[in-house]
């Protein structure tokens, strides 16, 4: 991409937002892995890296929070099989479950955080107020992952992402 035009940029944030919402393990890492190519593309085209900084913090405190996921995972689980010969109990499926669960929540609502301020600025940029309702309709949806129906808003918010793009007026006024 050696020619940064608006239209460009919008029609590779288009190309991303899509991966990201399809439903397989490989597509939407395929997407974001665009996506955040996209939002250093608009960062270079606005000159404010801020918007690339927040984005890429985003990116690795939710990569961090699934490796996290999966190591806690993992070793609350040897822990808890060894301890079911002796006897199960609340506090050991908690140690098991509930331990990775919180870690990944807590990584997760970090990142919607500076997702949200990334989206903020782009906001600014783009004259295109939905990405402010994509970044809050992620930050809600990570809130409330804990109680399983943040999911649902996290996804909507995943498909205002692709609005957004679809909507970044490409005419300077």
């Amino acid at each position: 991409m050696n020619k940064l035009s608006l239209e460009n940029l919008k029609l590779l944030g288009i190309i991303a937002s899509i991966l990201c919402i399809m439903p397989s393990d490989l597509i939407p890492l395929a997407g974001y892995l665009l996506l955040l190519i996209a939002i250093y593309y608009f960062s270079k085209f606005y000159k404010d890296m801020k918007i690339f900084t927040n984005f890429l913090l985003s990116f690795i405190f939710s990569l961090v929070g699934v490796i996290l996921f999966i190591l806690t995972l993992f070793l609350t689980t040897g822990q808890f099989l060894q301890n079911t010969l002796i006897r199960i109990s609340y506090l050991s499926l908690f140690h098991v479950f509930g331990i990775p669960i919180i870690v990944l929540w807590l990584f997760l609502t970090i990142g919607a955080i500076f997702l949200k301020r990334s989206y903020n600025l782009l906001a600014e940029y783009t004259k295109s107020e939905l990405f402010k309702l994509t970044g809050l309709l992620i930050l809600i949806g990570s809130v409330l992952l804990i109680v399983i129906i943040g999911a649902l808003i996290v996804y909507v918010g995943l498909i205002f992402q692709l609005i957004s793009f679809v909507f970044i007026p490409t005419k300077r006024k």
